[in-house]
């Protein structure tokens, strides 16, 4: 009878152990299922194909309460769409209202810069000055013009004149000749109405330099709306990369949370069965609260890169946006490269500094000028009311013409030195301009080759983290392989899959930065921000 006992307790342990092992096989072909579907839905992603042609997958996930539920995940040009249960043929008010907030942001770079560009005040302020500067040069073409005015005098004097300034003799015969002053008498109020017109016939060629200043001010104002474009798409661009990367690391760290749940749940199997103690369940669900931690840091990372993106279209935030609406790309980062690209032209900031430098030159004939004699024709036509009673009377009583025509020069022989002081201070600023122009032109020189290579070694790190991800894959499905065939263990297919899950990280991350690299190396950064306000009219 013992004996009989001792096979029916052998029959009952190994059954046991069988139940067990298949449970803990089942727990880890699952756990292998989710990460072959993680890995999909990153390669998705870092293959940047249209999102018409991705298929549907479908991804396990676990909840907070550990029970197995599924959902259907559409991919996005990320890679990474929203999880939602299967919706009924009706859209809830909900759904309509994500729909609408969806439509309502940019799914593109190319659809943000357009949105910039009529929303940003940078732009119209731009523009203000080019008009401002088109209207310097209709006033230097309105300084060849002659000038016609009407001008009006009313006077009133005394009655009488105490010296007019003439006498008279008088020959009396036998008495001989008296000589006296005239006193005249004047009309007491005098009205002088005339028409003037004035012309420069030479100034020292002063109206033709403020003419070519002006001109080379609009041109410079042109060069500075560009520029500003430039720097209004540069901003929308690094702020949209740097979401799509926020939106990366988010994905990854719900990736992570997902595999530490079932990690958790797997844990709390095993130590009900008494197969594990309770430090390493601990271990497990401590690891699980670090991943929804790390979670919902990068949950807040993303709500900060989508409002510096909001910012930067000029764009209101809407509060609360679910993290989906947020990361929904229509477009590839290649795609979205080449719609930033024709902005770029980084030959502008030469030519404004040219043109800045030609002003300056501009500004030096300006003051020459001052120098110079000034020569003016001018041509007038009056006339002269006069009466005793008032002005108003002396209106009709203007019976009298005076015409005059004549040519003024007009020469400053003494100013204490501040024409020549003025033309010393224009050359130097032109020899400042010139040194200068030297100077950010080695500053860019230096940065454009600092970015490409920064661009080289982002391209460098790429393929450095697509081979190491290509051997954790590989690495995980030996592990997996040896783990069916009983040659293996559960601990390494767990460690492959971290290797494989870091490799995955990694390897999205670097396609982020080489696409900011290659934005800095299409917009390369100046040391020093310029503007037009050097530019001034003289």
């Amino acid at each position: 009878m013992n004996k009989n006992y001792a096979k029916a307790l052998y029959a009952l342990c190994s059954l046991s152990l069988i139940a067990a092992a298949m449970s803990g096989l089942a727990q880890v072909a699952r756990a292998a299922e989710t990460q072959d579907a993680m890995t999909l839905r990153y390669s998705q992603s870092l293959t940047f194909k249209p999102a018409a042609v991705r298929p549907l997958s479908v991804v396990s996930m676990l909840d907070s309460r550990q029970t197995a539920s599924f959902r259907t995940q559409k991919t996005d040009a990320q890679g990474y769409g929203s999880y939602a249960p299967d919706a009924p043929d009706v859209p809830a008010a909900a759904d309509l209202s994500a729909n609408a907030a969806q439509s309502a942001r940019p799914r593109s770079l190319e659809q943000a810069i357009q949105i910039a560009l009529r929303k940003r005040l940078a732009i119209r302020i731009a523009q203000l000055a080019t008009q401002s500067a088109q209207t310097k040069i209709d006033q230097a073409q309105a300084s060849f013009k002659p000038t016609v005015r009407v001008l009006a005098d009313a006077l009133a004097t005394n009655n009488y004149d105490t010296y007019s300034g003439t006498t008279s003799s008088v020959t009396v015969p036998g008495a001989g000749t008296y000589t006296a002053e005239t006193i005249r008498s004047l009309p007491k109020y005098q009205i002088t109405p005339s028409l003037r017109i004035d012309y420069d016939l030479y100034n020292g060629g002063r109206d033709q330099a403020m003419l070519a200043h002006a001109v080379v001010q609009k041109d410079s104002m042109d060069v500075q709306q560009s520029l500003t474009v430039r720097r209004v798409v540069f901003e929308v661009a690094q702020s949209y990369f740097q979401l799509r990367h926020a939106c990366v690391r988010r994905a990854m760290a719900q990736s992570a949370v997902q595999l530490a749940q079932e990690k958790q749940t797997l844990a709390a199997t095993r130590w009900s069965q008494g197969r594990i103690a309770d430090i390493e369940y601990r271990t497990v669900a401590n690891a699980l609260n670090e991943h929804q931690l790390t979670l919902r840091l990068r949950t807040t990372d993303l709500e900060s890169s989508y409002l510096q993106f909001s910012i930067a279209m000029n764009a209101v935030a809407t509060a609360n946006t679910e993290a989906d609406t947020m990361c929904g790309f229509d477009s590839t980062q290649e795609q979205d490269l080449a719609a930033a690209a024709p902005y770029a032209e980084p030959g502008l900031d030469s030519k404004k500094n040219l043109l800045e430098l030609q002003a300056a030159q501009k500004q030096i004939q300006i003051q020459q000028a001052a120098a110079r004699p000034k020569i003016s024709l001018y041509a007038q036509y009056a006339g002269v009311g006069r009466t005793d009673s008032s002005n108003t009377t002396s209106v009709g009583n203007v019976h009298r013409r005076d015409a005059s025509v004549g040519v003024s020069l007009s020469y400053t022989l003494f100013d204490g030195a501040l024409v020549r002081h003025k033309i010393a201070e224009s050359v130097l600023e032109a020899e400042r301009l010139q040194l200068r122009n030297q100077e950010w032109d080695d500053e860019r020189a230096r940065a454009r080759e600092k970015a490409q290579l920064k661009l080289k070694s982002a391209q460098l790190q790429q393929e450095l983290a697509q081979s190491r991800l290509e051997l954790a894959i590989s690495q995980r499905r030996l592990a997996a392989d040896k783990l069916s065939h009983g040659t293996g263990s559960t601990l390494a297919l767990s460690e492959a899959q971290n290797r494989e899950e870091v490799a995955t990280a990694e390897l999205a991350i670097a396609h982020n930065e080489a696409a900011l690299a290659q934005l800095d190396f299409l917009f390369p950064a100046v040391a020093r921000q310029r503007t037009g306000a050097e530019l001034t009219a003289p």
